[in-house]
């Protein structure tokens, strides 16, 4: 394998901590490749708020709407004229926690584009704005999974239409349940 990127992020108020990161990763790489062979990943990133303290990391979408900029004109009942109304799109995006990480967002709109936007995650809430043909469909936070430390990933996505599917599942394991236990009643008695 080729050389292995090493991506040290620090706090400002450790400015020593980056280089001292740094030496120890070498250290490490050169003891794991005189042991085991070359490293097998290309990429190594270190956090020092996950070494030294006790932050939480908790990104969410909080919400997502599409509204025409030219709002007080009716949107037309023709599929192809409305392909041709600009929205203004807005995703809302908060830190929940106080652990900082940059982050990459992804937004869907309902013509299929995806734009993926970055984060530097330092002020608490950020207002991304689209202005487009298209509605927006959906937004997610870390669309590659890639950041683990986030304690809920249930907050880290937001759909403009709900999805019926699980409802539908919970309602059909709820109802076997219950005729199951009745008929256990049932024998019982």
């Amino acid at each position: 394998m080729g050389p292995v990127k090493v991506h040290v992020l620090a706090l400002a108020a450790h400015p020593d901590a980056g280089r001292r990161y740094l030496d120890i990763m070498l250290k490490t790489l050169a003891e794991f490749d005189r042991r085991f062979g070359p490293y097998p990943y290309k990429i190594i990133t270190v956090i020092d708020q996950a070494v030294y303290g006790t932050q939480v990391l908790d990104y969410a979408v909080d919400s997502v709407s599409s509204s025409p900029v030219q709002w007080w004109v009716p949107e037309p009942d023709d599929k192809n004229a409305r392909k041709m109304v600009p929205y203004m799109n807005t995703v809302y995006l908060r830190r929940r926690q106080d652990f900082v990480l940059p982050v990459t967002v992804e937004v869907i709109f309902d013509d299929g584009t995806r734009v993926r936007d970055h984060w530097d995650g330092v002020d608490r809430w950020k207002k991304l704005t689209y202005v487009r043909n298209a509605k927006v469909v959906s937004a997610e936070i870390d669309p590659d999974h890639s950041v683990l430390l986030d304690v809920d990933f249930f907050n880290n996505s937001f759909t403009t239409k709900a999805n019926g599917i699980p409802a539908r599942k919970f309602t059909t394991i709820w109802v076997a349940a219950q005729q199951f236990f009745a008929q256990i009643a049932a024998w019982v008695v």
